[in-house]
């Protein structure tokens, strides 16, 4: 095992994980928080939020070996289960996922949306809009806007490249500008 004192770094962590299971748990302790916290902005309850952190890193763990070092953090790779653990439950639930939108966030979202004639933005407006968006457009916008995630962040979790996520997230404002102008 590990001397307490002895930095390590998370490549290291990982290869003592795919050496021995055991040694997993210093990957959950490190991450633990985060990826809970992570599931928890977009899950309807803590129990709920618990939950799919525990499969995440049951997942995690048994597919370890399958992990590849992509220049990419292992958070990544952890949010990416996650996310693909809250969808398959609400899937299955065949229940609408709840969006926590926090209000300071908005007046940001908001000056993303060009103004044009006929165009009024206003955080109900801006609410309304969360409709007509898919699970996926709906984690983008979250992730960039009330997370304060960079496009590289977002793009790692994702997995998918930094210019992909830009235009993603550029079509998603666009979709939800058309919206508005036809409310």
């Amino acid at each position: 095992m590990l001397k307490k004192q002895e930095k390590i770094t998370e490549e290291k962590l990982i290869l003592l994980a795919k050496k021995d299971r055991k040694n997993f748990q210093l990957l959950y302790n490190k991450y633990f928080e985060r990826l809970y916290l992570f599931l928890l902005r977009r899950a309807e309850h803590e129990d709920l939020a618990q939950e799919l952190t525990q499969q995440t890193f049951i997942k995690a763990m048994l597919n370890i070996d399958k992990f590849e070092f992509k220049g990419f953090p292992f958070s990544s790779w952890l949010y990416r289960i996650g996310l693909n653990e809250l969808n398959l439950h609400y899937r299955e639930s065949k229940k609408k996922r709840c969006v926590s939108i926090e209000s300071t966030a908005l007046p940001e979202l908001a000056e993303e949306i060009p103004e044009e004639q006929n165009l009024v933005v206003t955080n109900e407006n801006l609410i309304k809009a969360f409709n007509v968006l898919s699970e996926g457009e709906i984690t983008l916008v979250e992730m960039k806007y009330f997370e304060k995630r960079s496009h590289q962040e977002i793009s790692e979790i994702l997995g998918i490249t930094v210019a992909n996520a830009k235009v993603k997230l550029h079509r998603v404002i666009k979709k939800m500008k058309e919206y508005m102008l036809h409310v």
